[in-house]
């Protein structure tokens, strides 16, 4: 109990400073790399939205990391899944699938979570990416350069306000 509270607040500690490193949206550029960050622990189907997303734009390579209550070694997965333990008790990442997800640089990332799990919103601040989508999530740490108001279980509405507001902003045609 005690050090998930003292992980806790590492994370937070790193978290503000990942923030405060944060330049904001870079100019409008194709998009070719997509990485989505799900919080798998609501109940969204996560291939069904990675293939909606993959259908605004033929041409993208989606990248998928999951967020779950508890990985089991024994259990398939199709994405990419972390947990709690991805993060050690000093705050730092320390797992091989977040590592590479945050290796990787993304033209857009699409964080599809609503609650304020703090572990997500690390990642999300660590993520190289040039623009930043998601929900608005009620917390004091703004990371997403835009956010689209509706809720996660309308995957079809988020997804075409998504592509609006890309052409809109002429990252895609």
């Amino acid at each position: 109990m005690f050090l998930d509270v003292w992980r806790e607040k590492r994370i937070k500690r790193n978290l503000e400073e990942a923030i405060k490193s944060y330049s904001g949206a870079n100019p409008p550029s194709g998009i070719k790399r997509v990485g989505l960050l799900v919080d798998a622990t609501a109940a969204i189907d996560v291939e069904a939205l990675s293939s909606q997303i993959n259908e605004l734009q033929q041409r993208w390579n989606v990248t998928t990391l999951c967020y779950v209550r508890s990985v089991n070694k024994n259990e398939f997965h199709a994405t990419s899944t972390f947990d709690k333990t991805a993060i050690n008790w000093y705050g730092e990442l320390s797992n091989a699938e977040v590592d590479f997800f945050l290796s990787q640089h993304y033209d857009l990332l699409v964080n599809y979570y609503t609650k304020a799990r703090t572990i997500l919103q690390y990642v999300t601040a660590k993520a190289s990416a040039d623009f930043k989508v998601g929900f608005p999530v009620l917390e004091k740490y703004h990371l997403n350069d835009l956010t689209i108001d509706t809720k996660p279980e309308n995957m079809g509405v988020f997804c075409t306000e998504l592509k609006n507001y890309l052409k809109i902003l002429k990252r895609i045609d």
